[in-house]
């Protein structure tokens, strides 16, 4: 039995949400939950007022449609999220949202980040949205916003499957009426299986109180049911099973004059027996994801094993975001209890490499074994291994929600099989694993083309297959190995669908569209823009494509997403025509205003600014008055409560910050003198304290990290060789904190500890699936440790699910300037200058460009791209840049020079030229503070959590600091301070800078 089939077995998400804000969803588990609902402390559970299940059957493939209806009993407006698994053949294939009059608006296919920034944009403007998105391996996402208080809302899913026959050569179909802890007030299941005699269809006791009648040849089961959902246990025995269709089906269809067609053909299962392995290679995926796996699962498996080949040698391989050491295991008439023991003692923790799933070489190959035991979300590293080593290997899956298209990939390009646990069990698994079956190895032919398989593996002596029609008349010649190498050959000749034929609404060409993704996902690098394209075309959800709907026409118009067909989509094609001159339009008076904003910047640089001690009378600069340019607070900030001024000046020492004492952070002022400088990294492991003169006699001190809470107290007091069982036992209580594990990789990096540090760092990769805003500050960590490449890998996939954010091409760019990879340093950093972002991001290309300057000023880069007035560059004696992961989050930068003049959003400029960015009070930032000539003094830097216009079940803020002196010169030095302001009000002590 396949599990995690059905969409609603699955978890409801939803958080409450002010209606004016962007409410992003509260953070899911390490894994998804069955069937959980989770509303934010205090609110009542989203109910499920009605479930409507309607589903379709012809051969083996299946469509379904599914109607929910939420009911908000809560007095607060609330976003929803529905997080889902699927099984590999399962697609996502239509998205439907009730609208304000009570019709259904269909979805239509956008590009998935394109989906993402549009859905966020719609609902900080309190429109009515939904979303529904793939989001790693098979789990998908839907969001829906609002659930007005006391309010419903009606979404319709639909999916497209195939179904396997099992042993008995009968279909099985567990019909989706699994609402774990969501239970659902009404339900109503209507399941039609075409051309089946009801006299073979078997009913679950769960349902066997359905209708079954018979109508046309077709067999219709029927079932409405009340509150005894809530206590039945919809999860078992809800089951149809019915003979499979003897012989080949063939499906054809023409959609938009193109003929597709869906064959499921018999073809000679002639197996021939494996040689016993002596050599067993196990590939053990240890990552966090890990321990949601059937384990109990995976050592039957390994038992079966054993009994069959008593006496075979073992080579363990545990990974991670590393790999441990091999371990070798010798088992003799079949006592494998140290290797049992070993699998049973293993951490589940870090992130999960695919480029360590290697496979060996050996010099008998015949008598070799590997087995791949994962759920196939890599999410560390670089790509997947390409096919390599000639030994034999199997992937196992015990997982739902998984990756079970890259497991059975993986392992059929090595000349072994997927093995679903949650489909068979141990004994059929070891039959797959003890014969060499039936091969596809290719479909020749004419009169079709881009054929695409489900496996070349048939499943229960059937291949599935789909193509497009080239001709009147298409033949197909599967060319078939057998077991023992044998080639043998099947026929089938199909004509195409004319113009008066009927059709199946779709079904057959999304069934062919997403066989082809499939097939393309094997190397998604290179095929990036056809999985796009395919899945724009017919409607289904990719990696790469997700499903949308808005509520007006306006909405598609400012977004450019052309709405579903009907009268919607003909205004939007009308007004459509008349907007390519805007946009050209647009895009001149974008750069002609950056180049208004730099030249202003240029002012300020060129500028002389008096260097002594303002007479006590004199009000302070504005900057305004030095640039001539109205560059300030913006109407709303300016209306915001005045923020009181910091502590007056002080002498050096400095007191230590307010909220360090508040939390009992004992850092005496003492702990900024110079030896407690944080050392260059070529030169220091980071996070250690060291001091390091820079250029221009400055000195930089960044705060020592010191662990406030009581568990990470603890942890970092532990001997070095008890510390990751302290870290395993406090993970217990926080398994799903960002917090926690950033906080005690800390503790591992300043002990030394740097393997562990990055394991437990890497966690983050695994906890929150495309959580840009935690993959921000993972990368930031990474660079902080030195780890340039990983923190660039995580930054392009920001930079891939983010395109709209410039704040993720300026992260991208600076960490591969870090890298020394200058010219896409620089292309980077030139899409942040140049993009026409939303107007909350305000000053970030005009810092983008700096930094573009700098560069350009130092290395040798192509700059042409660059308009010319923008190629000047401005270099510094003194900058610091402040940026942060949340997004809707205001956090200031502050200032305070050697003659005790703060510079921030209420004062931007001080006296001797210290000049602060406008402020950003909607996003991540960047605040940049710039000095050109700094008078010698301590400078200090801080940062403050002004607030939070998101809505999430925690506020807490990563802020990641870099100060800088020497910038735009080849002297430049920099230090990075990276930390975290937990709630509003909050404010740190970030560093120094000593100018001798």
């Amino acid at each position: 039995m396949q599990q995690g089939r059905w969409i609603l077995a699955a978890g409801l998400w939803l958080a409450a949400a002010p209606a004016f804000a962007q409410v992003p969803p509260p953070p899911p588990p390490p894994a998804i939950e069955r069937a959980l609902v989770k509303v934010a402390v205090g609110e009542q559970p989203i109910r499920l007022a009605h479930a409507g299940v309607d589903v379709f059957v012809e051969g083996g493939l299946v469509h379904s449609v599914i109607d929910l209806t939420l009911s908000n009993p809560n007095s607060r407006l609330l976003e929803g999220e529905l997080q889902f698994p699927l099984h590999a053949g399962q697609t996502v294939t239509g998205f439907a949202l009730d609208m304000a009059d009570g019709s259904m608006r269909e979805a239509v296919p956008v590009p998935k980040a394109r989906g993402r920034e549009v859905f966020e944009a719609v609902v900080r403007r309190g429109v009515d949205p939904a979303l529904l998105e793939q989001t790693a391996g098979e789990n998908f996402r839907v969001r829906v916003y609002p659930l007005r208080p006391g309010g419903t809302r009606h979404v319709r899913i639909a999916t497209t499957e195939w179904l396997t026959p099992d042993a008995q050569h009968r279909l099985r179909l567990p019909v989706p009426l699994d609402f774990g802890a969501t239970t659902a007030d009404q339900v109503d299941l209507h399941v039609r299986l075409h051309a089946t005699d009801a006299a073979g269809v078997r009913l679950g006791p769960r349902i066997a109180g359905a209708a079954l009648t018979s109508r046309d040849g077709d067999s219709d089961v029927a079932l409405h049911e009340t509150d005894r959902l809530a206590t039945a246990g919809a999860s078992t025995g809800s089951e149809i099973a019915w003979p499979a269709p003897q012989g080949d089906t063939l499906l054809r269809e023409r959609v938009d004059g193109q003929g597709y067609f869906h064959a499921e053909l018999q073809v000679p299962d002639q197996p021939a027996p494996r040689a016993r392995p002596d050599d067993l290679t196990l590939i053990w995926d240890a990552s966090g994801s890990g321990a949601q796996r059937d384990h109990a699962a995976e050592l039957r498996l390994l038992a079966a094993l054993f009994a069959w080949q008593p006496d075979v040698h073992v080579r363990l391989r545990v990974v991670r975001d590393a790999a441990e050491p091999d371990r070798m295991f010798d088992v003799r008439h079949g006592d494998w209890q140290a290797l049992r023991e070993t699998l049973q003692r293993v951490a589940y923790d870090g992130a999960s490499n695919a480029s360590l799933w290697t496979v060996p070489t050996s010099r008998s190959p015949q008598s070799s074994l590997a087995l791949l035991i994962s759920d196939g979300l890599g999410n560390w590293g670089g790509p997947a291994p390409a096919v390599a080593g000639n030994v034999p290997a199997y992937a196992v899956q015990a997982t739902a929600g998984g990756s079970a298209l890259f497991l059975r990939q993986w392992a059929e390009s090595r000349g072994g099989r997927l093995l679903d646990l949650g489909a068979v069990d141990a004994d059929e698994a070891l039959r797959q694993i003890q014969q060499r079956g039936t091969r596809l190895v290719r479909v020749d032919g004419d009169g079709f083309d881009q054929v695409a398989v489900a496996s070349p593996r048939p499943e229960a002596g059937r291949v599935v297959l789909a193509g497009r029609f080239t001709a009147a008349q298409a033949r197909l010649d599967l060319v078939l190995e057998s077991g023992d190498g044998t080639l043998t050959h099947k026929r089938v000749e199909l004509a195409a669908p004319t113009n008066g034929d009927a059709t199946d609404a779709g079904f057959v060409a999304q069934r062919w569209a997403r066989l082809r993704v499939d097939q393309l996902l094997a190397q998604p690098e290179l095929h990036r823009t056809e999985i796009t394209a395919l899945g724009n075309r017919f409607g289904i959800v990719t990696p790469e494509t997700s499903l949308i709907v808005l509520e007006t026409l306006d909405d598609y118009l400012r977004y450019d997403l052309p709405p579903p067909r009907g009268a919607l989509r003909d205004a939007y094609d009308a007004r459509q025509r008349s907007k390519a001159a805007e946009k050209a339009a647009l895009a001149r008076q974008h750069l002609d205003g950056l180049v208004a904003r730099y030249a202003a910047l240029q002012a300020w640089w060129d500028k002389d600014f008096p260097k002594d001690v303002a007479p006590a009378a004199a009000p302070e600069v504005a900057l305004e008055q030095a640039t001539g340019n109205a560059v300030g607070m913006d109407a709303a900030r300016a209306a915001r409560p005045a923020v009181p001024a910091f502590a007056p000046p002080a002498p050096t020492p400095m007191p230590a910050p307010p909220m360090q004492r508040e939390r009992g952070d004992a850092a005496p002022a003492a702990s900024f003198a110079a030896a407690d400088v944080v050392a260059d990294r070529a030169m220091a492991p980071p996070m250690k304290k060291a001091a390091a003169a820079t250029s221009a006699g400055i000195q930089i001190a960044v705060a020592a990290w010191t662990p406030d809470a009581a568990g990470m107290r603890r942890l970092a007091q532990a001997a070095a060789d008890d510390r990751y069982a302290v870290y395993l036992d406090l993970r217990l209580a926080a398994p799903s904190s960002p917090a926690f594990y950033l906080d005690a990789a800390q503790v591992f990096a300043t002990h030394g500890q740097r393997a562990l540090a990055l394991r437990v760092l890497s966690n983050l990769a695994e906890l929150h699936i495309e959580d840009r805003g935690l993959l921000r500050v993972l990368a930031y960590r990474l660079q902080e440790m030195g780890e340039t490449a990983e923190a660039i890998r995580r930054l392009q996939r920001v930079a891939e699910l983010a395109p709209d954010e410039p704040q993720s091409w300026r992260d991208l760019g600076l960490a591969q300037a870090a890298a020394g990879a200058w010219q896409p340093a620089v292309d980077a950093l030139w899409i942040a200058a140049s993009g026409a972002w939303d107007g909350r991001w305000r000053d970030i290309d005009v810092i983008a460009l700096g930094e573009l300057d700098a560069i350009a000023a130092t290395h040798r880069v192509d700059v042409s791209a660059v308009d010319a007035r923008l190629r000047r560059n401005l270099p510094l004696d003194v900058r610091v840049a402040l940026a942060w992961d949340t997004d809707n989050t205001d956090i200031d930068l502050w200032v305070k020079d050697p003659h005790g003049q703060w510079v921030s959003y209420q004062s931007p400029l001080s006296r001797q030229g210290g000049r602060v960015s406008a402020d950003v009070t909607q996003g991540y930032g960047p605040e940049v503070f710039s000095l050109r000539k700094a008078i010698p003094g301590v400078y200090e830097v801080r940062a403050k959590y002004y607030g939070s216009h998101r809505q999430a079940l925690g506020n807490a803020t990563s802020v990641m600091m870099r100060l800088s002196t020497g910038f735009g010169t080849k002297d430049e030095k920099h230090r990075d301070a990276i930390l975290r302001l937990e709630e509003a009000k909050d404010e740190v002590l970030v560093g120094t800078f000593e100018v001798k």
